[in-house]
C-alpha cells in the first residue's frame, strides 16, 4: 500500500 500512504499524507497536508 505505497500509494495509499502518499495518498494519506497528501490530504492530511491539504486540511493542515
Amino acid at each position: 500500500m505505497r500509494w495509499f500512504d502518499g495518498y494519506r499524507w497528501t490530504d492530511q497536508t491539504r486540511t493542515r
